[in-house]
Order: C-alpha cells, then structure tokens, then sequence
C-alpha cells in the first residue's frame, strides 16, 4: 500500500460525468501525469540496468515476442530462429546467451504462467488447459508444470481455493 501511496498520490480523481470520451482523456492525461512522476523517480542506476538488459535481448526480443503471442501453438526453433533472421543453431546459442535459458526452457515457462491463470480464474480441466496452452497432452502439461511450479496442476488449483 506504501508504494501505492508514493506513486499515486495524491490519488486519481475524476469528475462525475456521463461524457465517455472526455472522462477517458481525462483519465490518460491523468495517468501520464502521473506515470511520467513515478518514472522519474526511479533510481537513474535502475533505469540504466533496464536499458542495459533491452539492449542485451535486442537480438532475440521478436522472438521472444512470437513466443508470448502465439504460445498456444506449435513452435519450432526454425521459425524463433527465422523471426530474428538468424540460422537455428546460431539462435539457439544467441538466446540462451541473452536470456540464460534455452528458447525451449523459455517457451515452457510461458506456458506454464498461462496455465496457472487458467486454473486460477476457469473451472477448465487440465486436459483443456494443456490444450489451450500449447502442452499438446495432459501427461507432458502436468509434468512439466510440475517441474516448473514444484506442485501438480490440481495441488496448485486447490491451494489457490482455499
């Protein structure tokens, strides 16, 4: 609630009115207002860091990208590797070397975080969710949720329940 209180405050206020558009341009000039303090306040070390890191992931951030946007699907390392215009083998090194995991590693991950969303907030089954998140098979999506999150896709759903 602290960082809450120093980055929003004082807290947004809008006018009460039933004109949408200028409630929402309100709302943005607001918003920005009070972004653009909280950027400013950051650390100039932080904000270095930030930059730092985006520079070191350039190289594979559109597949990065393709990953986070079409997770669901099916994926080879071809395509990644065609999506930064670098041959397989050279983008695999590449984005292990920027990310410190392999495309592999990173698109199970994805997965995975997709997949606690859907136990948390659907009663979808597992078999759906592994569907729904690129796992393919029931088996493969529990195993390697498991390995991921430490607990099975029904432990994790049920901590969250009660």
């Amino acid at each position: 609630m602290l960082s809450q209180q120093v980055l929003f405050d004082p807290l947004i206020e809008m006018p009460l009115t039933t004109d949408h558009a200028a409630l929402a341009t309100a709302l943005i000039a607001q918003v920005r207002t009070v972004l653009g303090r909280a950027i400013d306040a950051l650390p100039q070390e932080r904000l270095a860091r930030s930059r730092r890191l985006e520079v070191n992931l350039q190289p594979v951030l559109a597949a990065m990208a393709y990953i986070d946007q079409h997770y669901d699907e099916s994926i080879s390392l071809a395509l990644l590797a065609e999506t930064c215009a670098l041959s397989p083998v050279y983008f695999g090194r590449k984005f292990h070397q920027c990310t410190g995991m392999t495309p592999i590693s990173y698109l199970q991950e994805v997965r995975v975080k997709a997949a606690m969303q859907r136990l948390e907030f659907t009663n979808d089954s597992t078999e759906e969710i592994a569907r729904r998140t690129g796992f393919g098979s029931r088996a493969y999506f529990c195993r390697t949720f498991t390995r991921h999150s430490g607990q099975t896709p029904t432990a994790y759903r049920q901590a969250l329940r009660t």
